[in-house]
């Protein structure tokens, strides 16, 4: 019965089922027992009015996306928060970047919820301990900005939380067998939308030396440009190469394994 009841409050959909692996990776990245997996657990298997449904978009725009509100159904009085990933990902990926993919956009998810249960809408009063870390950055955030983007207030936000993404990223890894050190998990936990947010130009700015933009363009940061091409190199599932105005190199290898996409085995 409680099987059931979990199943009903997280849902992977039926757009998955010519995604198997996938499915099963998205499955792995949240049944792990991380500090960000468990609140997600937390809120929506112990909330029965309130499912966070993934599926499969033909047509989205970017490799995943959370959308920003709840939608809300009149019969059964529950609400859905939805993650949908796009299909063309799916099919060329490694198994790392879903899983990143999916755990960032889980932080999306929880995001949601707490925002439409007015969680983050006042400093007053006592925060659910589970939400305190997330409740104080979210409502310091809100007191100090003008914006009123709430996806862009959630990247900006979500820089706070890099390391616990990588460890929830580190945690599949180390069960998946992989032996890689914590900053790997780091940088690929810097995707989609922290990639434009203002704190993560702040911490790694794309050029050392602001002249090199026009200048010399090819000349930037190598903590930017590491960042940026581990995440391609597992979104891609090859390796990137960035060649520097003076003759080095970086070179990014996927260290995840492709997925099959259609049938088993998954690797």
């Amino acid at each position: 019965m409680i099987e059931e009841e979990i199943e009903d409050r997280i849902v992977i959909d039926s757009t998955f089922s010519q995604y198997p692996c996938a499915q099963q990776i998205v499955q792995s990245a949240y049944g792990s027992c991380t500090i960000l997996n468990e609140l997600l657990l937390d809120i929506f298997e112990a909330n029965d009015k309130v499912n966070l449904t993934f599926s499969v978009d033909q047509n989205l725009n970017g490799n995943a996306s959370t959308d920003p509100q709840f939608y809300f159904y009149p019969i059964t009085k529950t609400m859905d928060v939805n993650i949908s990933f796009r299909a063309s990902y799916l099919n060329n990926v490694t198994d790392l970047s879903i899983t990143r993919s999916t755990i960032h956009e889980s932080v999306h998810a929880i995001l949601v919820y707490m925002f439409e249960e007015g969680k983050l809408s006042t400093i007053t009063g006592q925060a659910d301990p589970d939400f305190s870390e997330l409740f104080d950055a979210f409502i310091e955030y809100n007191r100090t900005s003008f914006t009123v983007n709430l996806n862009k207030t959630q990247h900006e936000l979500m820089n706070n939380f890099i390391n616990e993404m990588a460890t929830s990223l580190s945690a599949y890894g180390n069960v998946a067998g992989y032996n890689l050190p914590f900053s790997y998990y780091r940088n690929l936990s810097y995707s989609g939308g922290i990639l434009n947010s203002q704190t993560f130009k702040n911490s790694y700015p794309e050029y050392l030396n602001n002249l090199d933009a026009i200048n010399n363009p090819s000349n930037r940061n190598p903590e930017h440009i590491k960042i940026i091409y581990d995440i391609l190199s597992e979104q891609n599932n090859e390796t990137e190469i960035y060649n520097y105005p003076d003759g080095t190199s970086y070179t990014a290898t996927p260290k995840g394994k492709a997925i099959n996409s259609a049938n088993s085995p998954c690797y």
